[in-house]
């Protein structure tokens, strides 16, 4: 353990760098946490200042100078891609960022997704959007996590979070399932997966403890790359275990391909994603890590 352990946290206002700043602020191994921001006075900027984080202003889009300047101050940085058209170009730029802010910054953690670096064997994967509608996502994040290994940082890891938990609360779920409605007298979960799917979900807090663990334990974790996943849930089981909290049974239900036309055509595909893909063996981190179980996150919600 160093005895100067901060971190710097991209993307600090959304939900996977708050967590990992709140993670790292309750940390007795972390002396610093900077939060590198868009606009410092910012609702969600102001509260993580309030809660002790360090604002930095920058983006991805600055210049190496200017984020070395940044990164300098800590010995790891989280990193965070955006999901965009320049995610390879801003993760070019961080990395030579990061390197010119040696020996300072000690070690890199990424986010990618879960299974990225087995997406060449997807069933039906072809390297174009019109043969397999997500494969700019995927190839992108294949991407970033090839930039990450061959950089040649003093330690890096590699974390693949799975469909956070998160999602299933309000404002979100109003966005990804909309048909799930606490005050309907039988509320329906509906989604594409399939009713055999095994879709694998994590709260995103634990995220915030494995970085926490990581900085205190750069060797160990050097060159590591974790799948995020604390169980694997049928739809169905996943409506059981919501209608038990609710005190009221919630049923899934699969859209039909024409009530698919209507969606989103980004969540179909991604949702569809999960009925073609295994996910056996994803779990395998929460022996190694005290996870939160669905159980217990959805009890932890007040009854979202």
């Amino acid at each position: 353990m160093s005895p100067n352990n901060s971190i710097l946290v991209t993307g600090a206002t959304g939900n996977q760098g708050t967590s990992i700043i709140h993670s790292c602020l309750s940390s007795p191994h972390i002396q610093k946490v900077y939060a590198l921001v868009r606009d410092p006075t910012s609702p969600k900027s102001l509260s993580l200042q309030s809660a002790g984080a360090i604002l930095l202003q920058g983006t991805y889009d600055d210049s190496v100078s200017s984020l070395t300047k940044h990164f300098s101050l800590a010995s790891t940085i989280f990193y965070l891609p955006l999901n965009s058209d320049s995610d390879i170009p801003r993760t070019k730029n961080i990395i030579s960022a990061v390197l010119a802010s040696s020996p300072s910054v000690k070690q890199f953690i990424v986010s990618t997704t879960i299974k990225t670096n087995e997406c060449k064997s997807f069933p039906g994967y072809a390297e174009s959007d019109d043969q397999y509608p997500l494969y700019t996502y995927w190839n992108t994040k294949y991407q970033i996590e090839q930039l990450v290994k061959s950089a040649g940082f003093q330690s890096y890891t590699i974390l693949r979070p799975s469909h956070f938990l998160q999602n299933l609360l309000l404002p979100t779920r109003n966005f990804l399932f909309p048909s799930l409605n606490k005050e309907d007298e039988l509320p329906i979960f509906k989604s594409c997966w399939n009713p055999t799917t095994k879709v694998a979900w994590i709260d995103v807090l634990d995220q915030g403890k494995i970085v926490a663990a990581a900085i205190n334990d750069p060797v160990g974790f050097n060159k590591r790359e974790i799948n995020l996943a604390v169980e694997l849930l049928t739809p169905q089981e996943l409506s059981d275990k919501i209608g038990k909290v609710w005190g009221k049974q919630v049923k899934a239900y699969q859209y039909t391909e024409e009530e698919q036309k209507e969606l989103n055509p980004t969540i179909v595909a991604s949702q569809k994603w999960a009925n073609e893909v295994d996910h056996e063996g994803v779990t395998e981190v929460g022996k190694e890590f005290e996870l939160t179980s669905v159980d217990e996150f959805l009890r932890r919600q007040d009854g979202f």
